[in-house]
């Protein structure tokens, strides 16, 4: 689908570096929305709502490349950053912001309770060739 913000509407979130570039952020944001749409079966979420959780998503992936301050001090220059690694989505304000709004809850449920399976499609173990056998 369509890009749903402009690059000025998700800047107007954060404190934004014009050194870096928020297309590619953007870009993921789009992306994940249309997959929090194309999972909304029960056609809770409106236009508006995928608008602001495309801008939002955008932001915090964003500010995991420029990371927000939670707090700065300019003598002795010190600073704290919002984020704890391993946070997902709750890493930032705007993360958390975006799940708020996906009232599907498609967002919450990403990396809940999903494992990773491994099945073997090669050969059995015994019939196997050894690396001279091949040659």
């Amino acid at each position: 689908m369509a890009q749903r913000v402009t690059l000025d509407e998700v800047q107007s979130l954060v404190d934004y570096n014009d050194q870096i570039n928020m297309q590619p952020y953007v870009d993921i944001a789009t992306a994940l929305t249309d997959k929090v749409s194309s999972n909304d079966s029960l056609g809770v979420l409106n236009s508006a709502l995928l608008k602001q959780i495309e801008a939002n998503l955008a932001a915090h992936y964003y500010s995991l490349r420029d990371p927000a301050y939670l707090a700065k001090k300019t003598q002795d220059a010190s600073a704290t950053f919002y984020g704890e690694t391993g946070k997902g989505l709750d890493f930032t304000p705007w993360g958390q912001t975006a799940k708020d709004l996906d009232i599907s809850g498609f967002l919450a449920s990403v990396g809940k309770g999903q494992s990773i399976g491994l099945t073997w499609l090669g050969t059995p173990l015994g019939s196997q060739l050894t690396v001279e056998e091949r040659q």
